[in-house]
């Protein structure tokens, strides 16, 4: 028996039957009944791709000649920065003003060259400040700090030769203050002894040639020759001595911090006044530092 309460689904082939006075609306409920099956299989049109966001070009200039001095051992004049960075000398020169007073680039007094800045630097060391090898050897140098009552700090290499990424102030006063960001001399401190050993030799090379030409000529041989005197002690001794050659009255003593490679991470460096702060190859402070940067090393797997 069929179902009385049964009707067929509605499409547009199952029209609905009209008495004769209401014939003229089979037309409207038709077109209806094709719009309601029309919505039910509709398919969305695809999204459109992704578009790319918008910049501010004259920032990506600026940006584009910062890569080519960061890339740059040495200082740049204007048409050799324009060329390496594919834009007009006059171009260039405008984005050079800008960035200059904004200290992101230095300008040489005498040569007029351009350089990273200050402010640059700065940047970095930021960025330095935030790495883990900063934060890992803050512990170590409290412990050096404490044992000797002298100051130390911690390096790691730079294109601007050794910079210092911890600084810990001992109890004794000292005639200089060391900041984030300070760069260490290779020729003449012992930390920079430190790489002038064990670093590599291409990019210690660029370093130490650009200080030699900020000395006077007739000093440039001697200067280089202590150097690497010291250089060659930290092979056999396993630390580096200076003892008031950088500045006055001012004693230091380095050694070298590796990775498990026994690739040269940093160097460990304590800083102290002659003549309470002695630093012989044999003084409590030599051996203070080269106990602690290895334990420093055999944290780091070495």
């Amino acid at each position: 028996m069929a179902d009385p309460f049964h009707r067929p689904p509605l499409s547009i082939t199952n029209e609905v039957k009209f008495p004769p006075c209401c014939r003229r609306n089979r037309v409207h409920v038709r077109i209806r009944l094709e719009n309601v099956i029309a919505t039910k299989h509709r398919t969305d049109p695809p999204a459109p791709p992704p578009t790319v966001r918008r910049g501010v070009d004259s920032v990506e200039v600026a940006v584009s000649i910062l890569r080519v001095l960061h890339e740059s051992p040495l200082p740049l004049g204007v048409t050799e920065l324009a060329s390496r960075a594919g834009l007009s000398p006059s171009r260039v020169h405008h984005y050079l003003v800008s960035l200059t007073r904004s200290g992101l680039l230095a300008q040489e007094p005498v040569s007029g060259l351009y350089g990273l800045g200050t402010f640059a630097v700065q940047l970095g060391l930021t960025a330095v400040d935030r790495m883990e090898m900063q934060h890992l050897s803050a512990g170590y140098l409290r412990e050096l700090a404490t044992l000797s009552g002298e100051s130390a700090f911690f390096t790691v290499w730079s294109d601007q030769g050794p910079v210092t990424v911890r600084w810990e102030q001992g109890p004794r006063p000292l005639t200089v203050h060391g900041r984030l960001g300070m760069i260490t001399p290779l020729l003449t401190s012992a930390s920079g002894a430190i790489y002038l050993a064990l670093h590599d030799p291409a990019a210690i090379e660029e370093v130490m040639q650009k200080e030699l030409r900020k000395l006077p000529p007739r000093q440039r041989d001697q200067v280089e020759q202590a150097a690497r005197a010291r250089a060659s002690d930290v092979l056999t001794t396993g630390v580096a001595i200076v003892e008031g050659s950088m500045q006055a009255n001012v004693n230091a003593v380095a050694a070298p911090v590796r990775a498990a490679s026994g690739r040269l991470i940093g160097a460990l460096t304590l800083l102290g006044l002659a003549p309470d702060c002695t630093v012989s190859g044999d003084s409590a402070a030599a051996r203070a530092v080269k106990r602690i940067a290895t334990e420093f090393s055999a944290r780091l797997g070495a």
